[in-house]
């Protein structure tokens, strides 16, 4: 990032820096907002600045189909981080009630100058593209007009790649696609669990209300709140750890189907969601949890730490390659790397870095972590699949493939509907997330 991102207190400078570093630079929508780098926000501001880059993400498509109509330079030559301030004014421009139009033009070419005080003709450019875009009025009417196809269109309205878009109507209705994407336009829900270790629940409600924090609690005791604000302090102390509603709900589910689990083999552990809920609800002699990235294995060890968790050791290695491993375990949990599609809701950048070669390279990925794993079972013990794709090539394709090759392992139905345990984002408010269960048989 640049020098002056820390110092600068301009929300709408810093959500251009940030898409920018999104958009340009691979870089995660989370480093930003919730690592130690972000610069010191008032709250206020901290909620505009991520306002404005989701709602960018989340409009992508268009914004960029509108920029491209309009701009007389190719947007592939136009400089990175103007052409960041561009989509977020863009993104105002239409989707803000904030701000009237020209207040947006004048904050978007002021930063333009700011950030090029010698360059005149940039800031002319911004201006003039800028004020040309906003005279366009309903994007909806000008869409409408552009007689454009069925899918071109949808692809545009509900921001999916039209590759991605043909994929997934080739498993599921359209109504329900755009249920999802319609739904997933939502400001993102924080979900936490409760760690009992360090505080009782009757504690920490009133923890939570004597700090005026607003919060909702569902059956399973999950913690539902709409803003992060004081979660960071309290994941710190290591009352609670954050983890989405549908997941969550899984390891409700899993503890009904599984019990007496002495030892677990957690695969692709870090960060250690998965791990901690395993711990909590199998409550297990022995959790080993493998990753390959050393990083990763550091942050949850400082997790665990918080935690008070002292029965996870944590191994840095190939989940591919499991021959350090001697004997076999009661469970083997696969939490496969996969195209994240299911996180759109909270990720939205996910989109801009699909593709049709990256999903095969996935799938190739996830068989071969499951082939590996399968042999690390005890007889009677059990396999855990999970992706946050809703993909079927990442979840009922790779299952299925997997049973049809190993004869010895069969599914356990999560309820006499469904074969396996699959959300969508408008049914929990949560991510997109399948898991399928395998027992071993004698």
């Amino acid at each position: 990032m640049e020098n002056n991102f820390i110092d600068n207190t301009n929300p709408r400078y810093l959500a251009t820096l940030i898409l920018k570093g999104i958009t340009f630079e691979e870089k995660i929508l989370d480093d930003f907002f919730f690592g130690k780098n972000f610069p010191i926000l008032n709250q206020k501001d901290k909620d505009l600045c991520y306002f404005i880059v989701v709602g960018t993400l989340k409009k992508f498509l268009l914004i960029d189909f509108i920029l491209k109509k309009f701009s007389k330079i190719e947007l592939n030559k136009v400089d990175p981080f103007i052409l960041s301030l561009l989509r977020i004014s863009t993104f105002q421009l239409f989707f803000s009630n904030k701000l009237p139009s020209y207040a947006i033009l004048n904050e978007a070419v002021k930063i333009a100058k700011f950030k090029f005080p010698r360059k005149k003709y940039i800031s002319g450019y911004v201006n003039g593209l800028l004020r040309t875009i906003s005279k366009i009025g309903d994007h909806l009417k000008f869409i409408e007009n552009e007689n454009l196809n069925e899918m071109t269109k949808n692809s545009l309205m509900l921001n999916i790649p039209p590759f991605l878009l043909k994929k997934l109507l080739s498993s599921y209705e359209l109504k329900k696609i755009k249920n999802y994407f319609h739904h997933a336009q939502n400001p993102s829900k924080y979900y936490a669990v409760l760690n009992e270790k360090k505080i009782s629940l009757n504690k920490f409600l009133k923890l939570l209300k004597d700090k005026g924090l607003e919060f909702e609690i569902t059956p399973e005791e999950i913690l539902i709140f709409n803003k992060i604000g004081e979660l960071e302090n309290f994941v710190e102390k290591g009352f609670i750890f954050l983890q989405d509603i549908s997941i969550s709900k899984f390891f409700f589910k899993l503890k009904e189907q599984i019990k007496n689990i002495d030892e677990i083999l957690d695969l692709c552990g870090a960060p250690g969601g998965k791990s901690f809920s395993l711990k909590l609800h199998l409550n297990p002699k022995k959790i080993l949890s493998l990753d390959k990235s050393f990083k990763r294995l550091l942050n949850m060890k400082k997790r665990i730490k918080n935690l008070s968790f002292n029965n996870i050791c944590l191994i840095c290695g190939d989940c591919t390659n499991l021959s350090m491993f001697k004997k076999n375990f009661d469970l083997v949990y696969v939490d496969a790397p996969c195209s994240s599609t299911g996180t759109y809701v909270k990720n939205p950048e996910v989109f801009l870095r699909i593709n049709e070669r990256k999903i095969k390279s996935m799938t190739t990925i996830q068989k071969n972590i499951l082939d590996k794993a399968f042999k690390k079972v005890k007889k009677g013990g059990y396999l855990v699949y999970s992706t946050c794709s809703i993909l079927k090539d990442e979840n009922e394709m790779v299952v299925e493939n997997f049973l049809e090759r190993h004869s010895n392992f069969e599914s356990i139905n999560f309820s006499l509907e469904n074969k396996y345990y699959k959300t969508f984002p408008h049914f929990l408010d949560g991510i997109g997330f399948f898991s399928a269960i395998f027992i071993r048989k004698e």
